[in-house]
């Protein structure tokens, strides 16, 4: 037990006499440690300011989860026959976000118009001026390309090439970063998505419209087949409610023009449309039902998107401030250097142990 004290204690002194040592070469060392300080923080701070200032904004929202439609009894029956039946429709935050990197949707949202900065042009024109990414129309480089034409879908060759470059720029590429960028919370299930350009207008506009975008879209696809069903139903029923006015008034009539009259003929003619009248009620009662199911299950299915927080003016920009520039390049230094002076030491010592 004494033993290992004692092991313990000469350890320790060992080690203290040990970072003295590298104190002491530090200390020996000092203007090395502060020159490479001085340079580095001045070469960390010019490259910091020669980078273009970027400003991101921040649009947050949130979705709830559909878990589809249960029907019961007679709504079963109902639902089944009109192919309504409740299935999960779970993952819509997953479709949501995919839907938001594919070229059909980004491609939409840059050949959409808007006025940034005083001057009225496609995002897709936009977004190229302020990061001052070119493109051209000749192998001279010498005419710079601009969109023109309002129908993105009939594009030619050069068009789709840009367009495809634009959209791995948006979105990023398996080697670089885009500057569209989402984040999702897995506790609250809110998520964040983020747009960064060297234009603070554009950043926030192109946002915005880019959500409402995807949303519109992904919430139209959702819907799109119970909104054919519910469409199809409802022009039914309308029929049916037609059709019965027509014979209620077909009945007036016919009662009215024999109300002095007693006639075999009117008699069945009446009796015939009470009998039409009565199919005509029991169907549409029957229709009204299975409007209501179809009605219902739209709602189902349609996805919940809720915007939190929008983007708003005025963004920070991505500079960093000139004292936190000089801080961060001046510890970066001494530290490089620091490590290297020890290492140097510790060489040194292995090599005169050796000897």
């Amino acid at each position: 037990m004494d033993n290992t004290t004692k092991d313990d204690e000469i350890t320790l002194r060992e080690l203290i006499l040990l970072f003295q040592e590298y104190f002491f070469e530090l200390k020996r060392n000092w203007w090395i440690i502060l020159l490479f300080s001085i340079v580095s923080a001045v070469g960390f701070t010019a490259y910091q300011y020669s980078k273009p200032t970027t400003y991101t904004s921040n649009l947050t929202f949130m979705m709830g989860e559909n878990k589809g439609t249960s029907f019961s009894g007679l709504e079963s029956i109902l639902a089944g026959s009109f192919g309504l039946s409740g299935g999960g429709g779970g993952g819509n935050m997953k479709k949501f976000l995919s839907l938001s990197k594919s070229r059909k949707i980004v491609g939409a949202a840059l050949m959409q118009k808007k006025t940034i900065d005083g001057e009225n042009d496609f995002y897709a024109n936009h977004l190229m001026r302020v990061n001052n990414w070119e493109y051209f129309e000749d192998k001279e480089n010498t005419k710079r390309f601009w969109f023109t034409r309002d129908d993105f879908q009939k594009t030619d060759v050069l068009e789709n090439k840009v367009l495809k470059s634009l959209h791995g720029k948006v979105v990023g590429t398996k080697s670089t970063e885009g500057i569209f960028k989402h984040e999702i919370d897995e506790l609250s299930g809110i998520v964040n998505i983020s747009i960064a350009s060297e234009s603070e207008e554009f950043s926030i506009e192109f946002l915005t419209d880019f959500f409402d975008l995807i949303n519109q879209y992904f919430t139209q696809k959702t819907i799109e087949k119970n909104l054919e069903t519910y469409t199809l139903i409802k022009n039914k029923v309308d029929s049916l409610q037609q059709t019965i006015s027509t014979n209620e008034y077909r009945l007036a009539k016919e009662t009215d023009s024999g109300r002095n009259l007693v006639l075999t003929m009117n008699k069945l003619e009446q009796l015939r449309l009470r009998k039409e009248l009565e199919i005509l009620h029991i169907q549409y009662g029957e229709g009204m039902k299975n409007l209501a199911v179809s009605e219902y299950t739209l709602q189902s299915v349609k996805p919940m998107v809720q915007s939190i927080d929008l983007p708003i003016y005025p963004l920070r920009p991505s500079d960093i401030s000139l004292p936190i520039s000089v801080i961060i390049g001046g510890f970066l230094g001494s530290f490089l250097v620091g490590g290297f002076i020890i290492v140097r030491k510790v060489i040194r010592d292995a090599l005169k142990e050796e000897a």
